[in-house]
């Protein structure tokens, strides 16, 4: 099993680096993710579910999230019924 986030970018396609920061409170989430599940983006490992989608093994997943606050998250996605997670995407939300 594998999960990652591969690209960050606001709706209008800007990437958003890991670090980096944006005022952009809609973001979209790719990434690839084995075996194919649900993918929930979260606040930190085993945070609030921010965003979620059904996603086939070997397609990029896409996954939006909507109406963020202003702060600093550590975005991961998480394979839904798993303990298995991506690294942290961190973005501050100015």
């Amino acid at each position: 099993m594998s999960i990652r986030i591969t690209s960050v970018q606001t709706q209008n396609g800007q990437e958003i680096p890991d670090g980096g920061s944006t005022p952009r409170r809609h973001l979209d989430f790719i990434g690839r993710v084995s075996p194919s599940g649900t993918v929930e983006i979260k606040d930190g490992r085993g945070g609030k579910v921010l965003g979620s989608a059904q996603v086939v093994e070997g397609d990029p997943f896409k996954v939006a999230v909507n109406a963020l606050e202003a702060k600093k998250y550590e975005f991961v996605a998480e394979l839904q019924g798993t303990s298995e997670h991506s690294d942290s995407w961190v973005i501050t939300v100015t």
